[in-house]
């Protein structure tokens, strides 16, 4: 068991103002920033008692024994800083129950901390109630109450106040009319009480407009609809629950609870196997989330006419609030019905007349007017909950042949269909045709859908940051939207921003714990950045969750990126088991052989795998085939299994990883010796395919940092620039750079943007810029900064790219080089041998092979001769 302590503590994190903008213009200075303020901090955390935890990108966070410590350690960082133009910080401190565990910390005082710290102006100092209640009746200290404030995952509100006096900037915006400037003198009580009257006063108003009185607008009820009681025989009208939702979430007044939230609550309380949500279960989610108001409603019919029945209640008091009724002549009606007790809803629950005109539109505009088209999209919503989503595409499908202009119908089925075959070239013909349906009739889809639907244009045409920017801007009006939060932390942890990718995705296991694809991503990004051990935490949550193939393959990866092969090879031959078919283990096996050097299987598995596959797919296989010739040097045979892989792709329609291999195949001319200008012209093949095939997107990234490789291999550092900017990676910029250095022997300059990513990138990223970095290390005399280069590229398992097949044997042949310049011959003698043992079967007329061959020979010679 972990060292697990806990206790009250005082929590400080900072933060650089600006940096993520000045990183975009200036990442030299950024990182010099970056080291003078973690040079500054530092000791002054250490002077005045506290304990450095860890740092966050821009950010840090400590611990002190007393918000006494913690409160002057940070006015002395800011009395440093105030003449300092260039670096501004925000400071935050609470003081609260805290978990500390192998050098980090956890709990609630951690993420009140991390909530206050962004209140703060440029420069100033924001603390808690409760750390004003320690620094109070200190004279030299003064504060400025900010009122109590709703913070981001904090399920209370917090008393929030600015330090003040000299130099302490004061963030205006927050304060209203009954801020109180508080000068700490002991005995003057009076301020005290005064501030505590004027609390009072304000809880008491906040009470009466919640449910009294008119409606402030930052005040939000949180509301569920429970599922409707049909009493007409009509199952195309079970799913209206959910067209009232849609109609709800238009309401600035209330924050409505999704069926796929109420689903996760339920599932956190041990109810699985459900398919419809009645009052009882109503009752216990709104007791779990805390909710306010809870819908109950009932359709009954009388010849043509429909009624629907509805009642609002209070589920923490268990009293019902109002009741409405509304009917309608034929089932042509309902909708507008919906329309109606919507409005009343909102009505009913104080939202102010102008409010609800201001933002009301028909719900069958944003839905369908068609209820059995309704009936099949709900069934969907249901399937894809359960991730099921060959099924749920199948309902989609429905509603759309129903009513062709279902807007919201086309996104969900992209959203499906994408998900169902990650190698099918019909699924993404077919996700891609819906998704620019939706976005063609985005006017009729609900504001939330239109947030991730915009956001992923965005991702597509402009690159991760992108669509992050959108999802962020549906945070502030959906803050708890599972969605959203996964979705960020998805794009995160695809441009590269590892420690943001952690934060959404835990947050989003808090909503769902055991949602699938959150574990997964979370698993990765652990993995991405050396923290195996969290890695693995998730990766066996997925698994116990799962049970799946893809949870089993997961594992195994992880194991094997830990450097674990036999446990790796064990979970990978399970998910094999599982789904014989599984194309995905049987590569990650070839994998696994080929770190261990075992080439002759893992060409085995990869011409098994190809036979095994249909046409459509073949082609994508073949990089395993390709890749087990690179460590031998079988440079002709993989160009050759290249071309055929390329073929069957165009054929497959597979267009973009047909492209992709045209880059590839440059990469590998260049690797074979041949020259750069041949390898250059496979590059320029592909660029007609830029502007459609490669925008954010994971292939894209891919293609970028290919493309941007080869013109550095080039001499074109301006393109190489520009096209890493496209890649929309976090870290494409200072990765490209680094190369750049390489290339124009500049070790000195290359090794700074090296470092950024090697600190956030343990994959292959890291291979293709450890091998050139030790070139030019080699060559500028830098014997054991070169050696020690090629050996952090042994110990990184990642066969992307292949990058590491092209760069491990020729490593050693490296190392040969820089031992015999060091005069160790015998360590010379060895690691030629081992590059020649690697390469005994290699095309004959490579370069490294015949200088090797040559080296190696003279070496024998000398030895001999002594």
């Amino acid at each position: 068991m972990p060292d697990r302590q806990r206790k009250l503590a005082a929590i400080m994190f900072t933060d650089i103002v600006g940096y993520t903008a000045l990183m975009g213009r200036d990442e030299e200075k950024a990182l010099q920033l970056l080291h003078e303020n973690r040079d500054l901090i530092k000791p002054l955390i250490q002077s005045h008692r506290g304990e450095w935890l860890k740092e966050m990108g821009d950010g840090t966070l400590s611990s002190f024994a007393s918000a006494v410590e913690a409160v002057n350690c940070a006015l002395e960082i800011q009395q440093s800083l105030k003449d300092d133009p260039d670096l501004s910080l925000r400071i935050g401190i609470h003081i609260g129950d805290v978990v500390f565990e192998e050098g980090d910390v956890f709990g609630d005082g951690v993420n009140v901390a991390s909530r206050l710290e962004p209140l703060a102006a440029p420069g100033g100092i924001c603390v808690s109630g409760r750390v004003y209640d320690d620094i109070r009746n200190k004279p030299d200290i003064k504060t400025v109450y900010l009122g109590e404030q709703s913070l981001k995952n904090v399920d209370h509100p917090v008393k929030v106040y600015a330090l003040s006096g000299e130099g302490l900037p004061v963030p205006k915006g927050l304060i209203g009319a009954t801020a109180t400037v508080h000068r700490n003198t002991v005995g003057r009580n009076y301020g005290i009480a005064g501030g505590f009257l004027v609390g009072t006063i304000i809880a008491v108003i906040a009470y009466v407009a919640f449910f009294g009185g008119p409606a402030q607008a930052d005040i939000r009820i949180p509301t569920a609809v429970v599922d409707f009681i049909n009493e007409t025989g009509e199952p195309e009208l079970d799913g209206l629950s959910g067209m009232l939702i849609t109609s709800l979430e238009q309401s600035r007044r209330l924050s409505v609870v999704t069926r796929a939230r109420m689903f996760d609550i339920l599932k956190k309380l041990g109810t699985t196997d459900v398919d419809r949500i009645d009052e009882a279960l109503g009752r216990k989610i709104a007791q779990e989330a805390n909710l306010q108001a809870l819908v109950v409603a009932s359709m009954r019919k009388f010849g043509s006419q429909y009624t629907i029945n509805l009642q609002v209640m209070d589920p923490q008091q268990g009293e019902y609030l109002f009741t409405a009724s509304r009917t309608g002549e034929g089932q042509e009606s309902i909708p507008g019905l919906l329309d109606q007790l919507s409005r009343d809803i909102r009505a009913g629950l104080k939202e102010k007349r102008a409010q609800i005109e201001s933002n009301y539109t028909p719900v069958a505009n944003v839905t369908t007017v068609n209820l059995e088209a309704y009936q099949h999209y709900f069934k969907g919503e249901e399937l894809v909950n359960r991730l099921k989503f060959e099924a749920a595409a199948e309902e989609f499908e429905k509603a759309i042949a129903i009513d062709s202009s279902f807007g919201l119908a086309y996104y969900r089925s992209a959203y499906a269909t994408s998900r169902m075959f990650a190698f099918s070239p019909a699924a993404a013909r077919i996700a891609k045709a819906h998704l620019q349906q939706a976005l063609a009739l985005i006017d009729r889809i609900p504001e939330r859908e239109r947030y991730l639907l915009r956001a992923q244009q965005a991702q597509s045409d402009e690159g991760y940051e992108a669509g992050i920017v959108i999802l962020k801007e549906m945070e502030r009006i959906y803050p708890n939207d599972k969605e959203m939060i996964f979705n960020i932390g998805d794009l995160s942890y695809h441009w590269g921003d590892y420690p943001a990718a952690a934060e959404y995705l835990e947050r989003a296991l808090t909503i769902d714990p055991s949602s699938e694809r959150t574990l997964q991503r979370l698993a990765w990004t652990y993995r991405d950045v050396g923290e195996y051990k969290k890695s693995m935490e998730a990766a066996l949550r997925y698994v116990e969750v799962a049970g799946s193939a893809e949870s089993y393959l997961q594992l195994g990866d992880i194991y094997v990126a830990a450097g674990d092969f036999d446990s790796g090879l064990k979970n990978l031959h399970r998910a094999r088991e599982l789904s014989p078919g599984f194309g995905l283990a049987t590569t990650e096996i070839a994998d696994v052989y080929m770190y261990q050097e075992r080439y002759d299987q893992a060409e085995a598995e990869a011409k098994t795998l190809i036979a095994d596959q249909p046409a459509e797919t073949k082609g994508l296989y073949y990089p395993w085939l390709w890749l087990s010739y690179l460590y031998l040097g079988k440079y002709q045979e993989a160009i050759r299994a290249l071309d055929i892989a390329m073929e069957l792709n165009w054929q497959a329609g597979f267009t973009s990883a047909a492209v992709l291999n045209g880059l590839q195949k440059g990469l590998l001319m260049v690797w074979a010796g041949q020259d750069v200008k041949s390898a250059w012209e496979e590059a320029e093949k592909t660029v007609h395919f830029q502007g459609r095939l490669f925008g954010g997107s994971l292939l894209g990234g891919f293609y970028w940092s290919n493309y941007s490789y080869l013109a550095v291999l080039n001499g074109d550092a301006k393109l190489a620039e520009t096209s890493s900017v496209r890649g929309g990676g976090k870290y494409s910029q200072p990765w490209v750079r680094a190369l750049i250095h390489s290339a124009q022997h500049q070790c000195a300059q290359a090794e700074p943007y090296a470092e950024a990513v090697f600190q956030n990138s343990k994959g292959w990223e890291r291979i293709a810029l450890l091998y050139p970095l030790a070139q030019c290390q080699f060559e500028a005399g830098q014997l054991d900064k070169a050696a020690e280069s090629l050996l952090q590229l042994q110990a990184v398992y990642d066969n992307a790219w292949s990058f590491r097949g092209a760069y491990y044997p020729k490593s050693f042949y490296l190392l040969g080089k820089i031992y015999e310049k060091k005069g160790d011959t015998k360590l010379a003698t060895e690691h030629y041998e081992k590059f020649l043992e690697l390469w005994k079967n290699a095309d004959e007329d490579l370069p490294e092979l015949l200088n090797a061959r040559a080296r190696h020979a003279r070496l024998i010679a000398m030895r001999a001769s002594s």
